[in-house]
């Protein structure tokens, strides 16, 4: 009788584990409410899992956190491109939300995103030096920066403080900045400059 629960226990969870798969392959969606999540060239991984090849339809980051974040590294020389729709994230620690820290990232808006930061030294989405972002879509994204009474040092998109800003491209989408303190709404770090900045 023991055995036979045993076997139908791991059976059980052998399906789940197989449908949850199944489900985040199908329309690309992750949420980041599971876990932080690092993109690579052409894969992504998830809090500690295995890196997985991202889908042809691209990948597309929803949900919500007060902790995870994300990590784009594709590499020099790379482009990373995903999708955020209804994301929502923030941060007490003054940690960069989306971090570029390689190559060049490729956002894509839609629906109603929203990041948070209490204030610090990192940029909310830091993209500085060789690196470079574009941002794209019919959504919308609001960035609010620091607090009246605690200054945001990093930029809201570019560098975190003592960066420079990196190569930022907005080609479409609803963009409100709401920064406080000497980082750049778009652009450098306290003490950094602003690069090549281009809204189209």
């Amino acid at each position: 009788s023991k055995k036979l629960w045993g076997v139908l226990l791991a059976l059980a969870m052998l399906v789940s584990v197989m449908t949850v798969t199944a489900l985040a392959s199908a329309d690309g969606s992750v949420n980041i409410g599971d876990g932080s999540i690092t993109i690579g060239d052409g894969t992504y991984t998830q809090g500690t899992g295995e890196a997985v090849t991202i889908p042809e339809g691209g990948l597309v980051i929803t949900g919500e956190s007060v902790t995870n974040t994300i990590t784009v590294a594709p590499g020099a020389g790379k482009t990373a491109a995903f999708t955020i729709n209804g994301l929502t994230l923030s941060t007490e620690t003054g940690a960069s939300l989306i971090d570029v820290q390689s190559g060049s990232t490729e956002i894509t808006l839609a629906g109603t995103n929203e990041l948070t930061g209490s204030g610090g030294t990192g940029a909310l989405i830091r993209v500085s030096g060789e690196q470079a972002l574009t941002i794209k879509g019919t959504g919308s994204l609001t960035l609010n920066n620091g607090t009246e009474r605690a200054a945001a040092h990093g930029a809201a998109i570019g560098g975190s403080a003592g960066e420079d800003g990196g190569t930022i491209n907005i080609v479409s989408g609803e963009i409100t900045i709401v920064q406080y303190g000497p980082g750049a709404g778009i652009g450098g770090g306290d003490d950094g400059n602003g690069e090549n900045i281009a809204i189209s």
